[in-house]
């Protein structure tokens, strides 16, 4: 048993004797909790509305006194909402690039991605730096649109119709042959005909 013990806990004293001494070793120690902020204003003063560690329910930033034990109390003054910027975790082996493109275009950027304008930048510069990758105006979507008889939303749906035409184009190859070869042997029955009424005819 103190064997299974120290493999577990690194000791072979019982659990409870580990948490009574941790607890001993950090007394007094407070943990370093940042308070939240809400995506409300106070209702009385327009200061931040806060989530205080340690203080349950939401308090005014500007006055402490301002306080509500729960949401419902808070809504019930009908509170201003607004926005809270989200903070973005940098992911590992990525670097902050600044470019200069016209204000127009960031807004709407913005406008059709949203949140996820970061990554689907990031994706589309991956591409740019593969150089097999193929970008298409919209004018030629359009026209291979019209071509192919269907919108084209995105890539997989554009591959999934010339893999309709490939098939279809097999297909036909199929048929073909299937006729060449019924047409040849059509040919050489009327041949052997011949052949054999001609033979027939010089006995004769």
């Amino acid at each position: 048993m103190p064997d299974q013990m120290t493999s577990v806990f690194g000791s072979d004293q019982a659990p409870h004797d580990l948490f009574a001494r941790s607890r001993a070793e950090h007394a007094g120690a407070v943990a370093n909790l940042q308070p939240l902020k809400s995506d409300y204003l106070c209702p009385h003063c327009e200061h931040p509305v806060m989530i205080f560690p340690g203080r349950p329910g939401f308090t005014c930033q500007g006055n402490s006194s301002h306080h509500w034990e729960d949401m419902e109390e808070l809504k019930r003054l009908n509170p201003k909402q607004v926005a809270v910027a989200q903070r973005t975790v940098k992911q590992a082996g990525h670097v902050d690039v600044t470019v200069q493109i016209p204000g127009a275009l960031v807004e709407q950027l913005n406008a059709r991605y949203g949140k996820k304008l970061g990554a689907t930048l990031a994706a589309v510069l991956r591409n740019l730096a593969d150089e097999e990758s193929l970008m298409v105006p919209s004018s030629d979507k359009a026209q291979i649109g019209i071509w192919l008889g269907a919108k084209i939303a995105n890539s997989g749906e554009l591959k999934g119709l010339v893999f309709n035409l490939m098939q279809m184009k097999n297909q036909v190859q199929a048929e073909l042959t299937a006729v060449r070869t019924a047409v040849q042997e059509l040919d050489d029955k009327g041949k052997n005909y011949v052949e054999r009424r001609l033979k027939e005819m010089l006995r004769g």
